[in-house]
């Protein structure tokens, strides 16, 4: 079942351990769902998957969980890059964040990131994509 068609099963987490490296107030977020990209920059339109519903109240479990971080997005290179996660709110306001090299940080607001100890998160994510896309994305990832 589409997560669009459950919209009336609205996810809503308080990151209450997430907060800015400034130690402000946590971040919450509300998703209705979620979609993926794996970035391959492989001459190919990246892939794009949507999760289910069970997957989309896991995201967001995992994600309250992670650890707050200071560290900066480190460049990307060619190839593999990580990918990039789009919660998508009950009002339409679309959430983002790339995920890659242990840590998770927000596209609009850099200040907010989390470490992603042993690239844990990311992995759960990629476990999620259809077979044909994680066939593309392990080996990158040193399995």
């Amino acid at each position: 079942m589409a997560i669009s068609a459950v919209a009336a099963l609205v996810a809503v987490v308080l990151l209450t351990n997430a907060r800015k490296p400034d130690d402000s107030a946590p971040v919450t977020l509300s998703a209705q769902e979620a979609r993926v990209q794996a970035a391959l920059y492989s001459g190919l339109p990246n892939p794009k998957w949507t999760l289910q519903t069970s997957q989309l109240r896991e995201c967001l479990k995992m994600l309250s969980e992670l650890p707050a971080s200071e560290n900066q997005e480190p460049q990307r290179g060619l190839g593999y890059s990580g990918l990039r996660l789009e919660l998508i709110q009950t009002n339409g306001t679309i959430v983002s964040f790339r995920i890659h090299d242990g840590g998770v940080w927000m596209e609009d607001n850099s200040s907010v990131a989390y470490s992603d100890k042993g690239r844990a998160f990311e992995r759960w994510l990629i476990a999620t994509a259809p077979s044909d896309v994680q066939q593309l994305i392990p080996h990158e990832l040193g399995n």
